[in-house]
């Protein structure tokens, strides 16, 4: 009998032993398993805190691509005004200098119908136009009209002038404001 208990519990310490064994080996496996979670939860917190880090200087970047990005439409803005502007003016210089041309025939063609008549009577000059008045008043009123005629003929020039340097300035001003555009 105590062979009998002796075998049982000879049997019962053997079968415990291999059920520690067994529970001893799954405990080592479980804590290596809870040794590589723990391993890998300490690299996931050492990511996230990169990834913070990189998500912080993302953040940074967009916010200054936002900030160029608008300081640039504000540019754009003002640009497109300015041409506007710039387009309005030429176009507003291109009429007054047709204007100006169209004034500046006119006066032309007076100046050389005036210059035709006096070259087309050149055989008979004024100053004897002037010496054969017959009286005075006759030739007070010859000198007067041939002070008109100077006068007009002088007033005509000096339109011509004006008109020529005003299309100049408006041809000066155009090529400026297109270089500009």
């Amino acid at each position: 009998m105590k062979y009998w208990i002796f075998l049982i519990s000879l049997a019962f310490v053997q079968a415990t032993n291999t059920e520690f064994s067994e529970l001893e080996s799954k405990l080592k496996k479980q804590s290596n398993e809870f040794i590589t979670l723990r391993q890998k939860i300490e690299n996931g917190e050492k990511r996230l805190g990169e990834l913070d880090v990189q998500q912080g200087s993302v953040r940074v970047r967009i916010k200054d691509m936002k900030q160029e990005f608008e300081l640039l439409s504000v540019k754009l803005k003002q640009t497109e005004s300015r041409i506007r502007k710039i387009i309005r003016d030429i176009k507003a210089l291109e009429r007054k200098s047709s204007i100006s041309k169209k004034k500046f025939g006119k006066h032309q063609a007076k100046f050389f119908a005036r210059l035709n008549h006096v070259y087309k009577n050149r055989n008979s000059p004024f100053l004897q136009i002037l010496l054969n008045a017959k009286t005075s008043q006759d030739f007070s009123n010859r000198l007067n009209f041939y002070k008109r005629i100077v006068a007009a003929d002088s007033g005509n020039f000096r339109e011509l002038k004006n008109f020529h340097k005003e299309m100049g300035q408006n041809l000066k001003e155009i090529q400026t404001k297109r270089a500009e555009l």
